[in-house]
C-alpha cells in the first residue's frame, strides 16, 4: 500500500508539471507588457584611432616664377625656388625594411601665346636641400644635384630624380615622422634656343614606398 501512495503522489506531480508547461506555453509573461517605466537611452560611444599614413603635401598656392640670372652669349640662365615639401609620417606601425622618397619630372616649358615655341626640360636642373628634420635624425638623405644638359647633366626628364627621401621607414619615424625640403631650381639654356616669351611648365612630385 505504501507503494501504492508513493506511486500515486510521483503521477500527481507529473500531472502538475505538465500542467504548468500547458499554462507557460498557451499564456504571454508579464515582462513582456508594457513597461511600468521608460524606456530609457543610453548613448555608446566608441573612438576609433587613426591608422596613421604616409603622406606628401606641397606649398604651392602661388607658381614658382624663374627669373633670368647670370645669363651670358652662350646660354640665357634662370633660377628659382622649389615650394616647401613635407613629408609626414603618422603610423604607428611602420612596415620593415621599406623606405620612402620623393621624385620629381619636369615637362618641357610651353610658350604661352605660341605653343609651338618650347623649351626643353632636359635644360632645367635642381639643388635639392633638407629644411626641417628633427635632432639627431640621419635617416633622412637629399637627392643629388641635377643639371642642365647645357652643363653636361641630364635635367629632371627621367621621373626618378630624388628630392628627399630615406633607407628606412621604420628607422626615420621614431624621430617625430615630419620632413620638410625645397630645392634651388636651375633652367640653363643655349641662347640660340629661348625665344622671347613668356613659358610655362609643370613640374610632378611624386611620393613612393617600397
Amino acid at each position: 500500500m505504501t507503494r501504492v501512495r508513493g506511486s500515486r503522489k510521483i503521477l500527481a506531480g507529473a500531472a502538475a508539471a505538465a500542467m504548468l508547461g500547458v499554462m507557460t506555453l498557451g499564456t504571454t509573461p508579464a515582462w513582456a507588457d508594457d513597461p511600468v517605466d521608460g524606456p530609457a537611452d543610453i548613448t555608446v560611444n566608441l573612438t576609433v584611432p587613426a591608422a596613421g599614413a604616409l603622406t606628401m603635401t606641397v606649398d604651392n598656392s602661388t607658381p614658382v616664377v624663374l627669373q633670368e640670372n647670370g645669363s651670358d652669349a652662350t646660354n640665357r640662365r634662370f633660377t628659382g625656388t622649389l615650394p616647401l615639401v613635407t613629408v609626414t609620417d603618422t603610423r604607428t606601425d611602420v612596415p620593415a625594411d621599406v623606405a620612402w622618397s620623393v621624385v620629381g619630372q619636369s615637362t618641357d616649358f610651353v610658350n604661352t601665346s605660341n605653343s609651338q615655341a618650347t623649351i626643353s626640360n632636359e635644360y632645367l636642373g635642381w639643388l635639392p636641400k633638407i629644411q626641417d628634420v628633427p635632432a639627431g635624425d640621419d635617416t633622412i638623405i637629399a637627392g643629388d644635384e641635377v643639371e642642365s644638359t647645357a652643363l653636361d647633366g641630364e635635367g629632371l626628364t627621367s621621373g626618378v630624380d630624388l628630392l628627399v627621401g630615406t633607407w628606412n621607414s621604420q628607422d626615420s619615424r621614431t624621430y617625430g615622422g615630419q620632413w620638410t625640403a625645397d630645392a634651388e631650381l636651375n633652367l640653363v639654356a643655349p641662347a640660340d634656343e629661348v625665344a622671347t616669351g613668356s613659358y610655362t611648365s609643370t613640374l610632378t612630385l611624386s611620393l613612393f614606398e617600397y
